[in-house]
């Protein structure tokens, strides 16, 4: 359900200028339908070798969250389901 807490935050903060955006590591099939059931808006990306990943994040496995600033640097790379409460708080706290 995480697609449905991002789509939330992408609706919640695309006025301010927040981004949200998905890299999928497993099935890439049902993925996409996944996002189209939830009418997700924000871009799915799939990472089915966990090549870009695991290269320029240095991660293995999931779910991973990653808050990025508006420099484009890694401010936050948490391991775990993150609900849209405490994703909220991390982002308004990024944007003051």
């Amino acid at each position: 359900m995480e697609m449905v807490h991002l789509q939330k935050l992408q609706e919640k903060y695309a006025s301010k200028g927040v981004a949200v955006a998905c890299i999928l590591t497993n099935d890439a099939a049902g993925a996409q339908q996944c996002a189209k059931e939830n009418k997700v808006t924000y871009p799915v990306l799939v990472d089915g070798d966990q090549k870009v990943t695991s290269t320029v994040f240095g991660l293995k496995g999931h779910p991973w969250t990653l808050i990025v600033d508006r420099k484009g640097v890694v401010q936050s790379i948490e391991s775990g389901s993150k609900d849209e409460n405490y994703l909220s708080a991390r982002i308004d706290a990024l944007l003051k």
